[in-house]
């Protein structure tokens, strides 16, 4: 209740949007309509890390699939005369196994320590699939032609995620605010309509408006 309650009253309900539907359903749909884009080299480009995101002493800890696409960034970052000179260094990934040649116990020993790293992090990119169906590769993969909308949906399934752990670790009550938006016929006030969705009069459905906003 309290990660869709915020996202409903904090982030959709800052601005009225056209439309047909409540003002709810309308925040409903938008936050189940936050898709996803497919995880690949591509993608990797695009981000374009070497414009001050990420530094040379910086790494990167990368599946077996990316390593193809690191010379490409390195030129990338040259041609974009970044103060930072990125090399291989900066990429660590799997080292793969060659054809008829067993791994030496120091490469096992690497990747199995490596892959507990990364497994921590992929751990929070499940939990966000488990919430949010679109950021689930095995149902749906899609590309944008854009990354900052990626970006943006990416950031707000983040802090709801974030809002979920922190409730659930803290074991927070749900307060009944938190759950209004759950029950049939609601609708929230927004910052231009009062919109009447429970109350009677006028001066009662002023007195919940400001006290929703307080709240």
């Amino acid at each position: 209740y309290i990660p869709v309650n915020y996202f409903l009253v904090v982030l959709y309900s800052n601005k009225e949007y056209p439309g047909l539907y409540k003002e709810i359903e309308k925040g409903l749909i938008l936050l189940y309509h936050i898709c996803t884009i497919r995880n690949d080299g591509t993608m990797f480009l695009n981000m374009k890390l070497y414009k001050n995101k990420i530094y040379e002493a910086d790494y990167i800890g990368f599946d077996g699939g990316y390593d193809l696409f690191i010379d490409k960034f390195i030129n990338q970052a040259d041609d974009y005369n970044s103060n930072n000179k990125f090399d291989k260094r900066n990429f660590v990934y799997p080292i793969r196994k060659e054809q008829n040649i067993k791994r030496k116990i120091t490469e096992i020993d690497y990747n199995k320590k490596f892959g507990s790293f990364r497994s921590g992090i992929e751990n929070q990119f499940s939990v966000l699939a488990s919430k949010f169906d679109r950021f689930n590769n095995n149902r749906a993969a899609i590309q944008i032609s854009d990354i900052k909308y990626y970006n943006l949906q990416f950031r707000v399934a983040c802090i709801l995620k974030n809002i979920w752990k922190i409730v659930e670790d803290y074991n927070i009550e749900a307060k009944p605010h938190h759950m209004l938006w759950y029950n049939d016929g609601f609708e929230f006030p927004t910052k231009i309509t009062k919109l009447n969705y429970i109350f009677k009069n006028e001066q009662e459905i002023n007195k919940e408006y400001n006290e929703m906003i307080d709240i």
